[in-house]
């Protein structure tokens, strides 16, 4: 999608990113390494992977811990029902990205939870949680499912 790149590259100016997907995650590497931005990820972990799926938040929990983030220093970027849930879940906030080709929630989003639409939106949603969140100086930690390759 237009616009992932460079707000991937803002983004990681300063936060750290990780993909959590319930696709292989070999195929997962591969649609990153094609699009170059595998080296933006601290990590890809794939459902095929030793943990549960999402909606499941071991996943989550599992990348948190490689960058010891507390579940309230993360934001799980999806764009699926399942990847909020996967969010709500793991009690780190969630952003719904209108731009893919999942559903959002059918009770739709609660007040803590973003709807995105447009990539070039990531970096201002970061930067205001940033700004107003209670994580005392932490970075927020992105986590984000791999578009779907075209």
């Amino acid at each position: 999608y237009a616009g992932i790149p460079e707000a991937l590259g803002e983004l990681l100016r300063r936060d750290e990113l990780a993909v959590l997907t319930n696709k292989p995650r070999r195929a997962a590497l591969e649609i990153l390494d094609h699009f170059d931005l595998l080296d933006l990820f601290v990590d890809v972990i794939g459902g095929d992977g030793p943990l549960p799926r999402k909606p499941d938040p071991g996943g989550l929990h599992a990348l948190r811990a490689q960058v010891n983030a507390r579940p309230e220093e993360t934001l799980l970027i999806g764009d699926s029902w399942v990847d909020v849930e996967t969010a709500r879940q793991a009690r780190a906030r969630a952003g719904f990205v209108t731009w893919g080709f999942g559903a959002p929630p059918p009770e739709g989003l609660r007040p803590n939870e973003f709807e995105i639409h447009h990539p070039g939106e990531l970096p201002g949603v970061l930067a205001r949680l940033n700004a107003n969140g209670s994580h005392e100086g932490h970075s927020w930690n992105a986590t984000i499912e791999p578009a779907k390759s075209e």
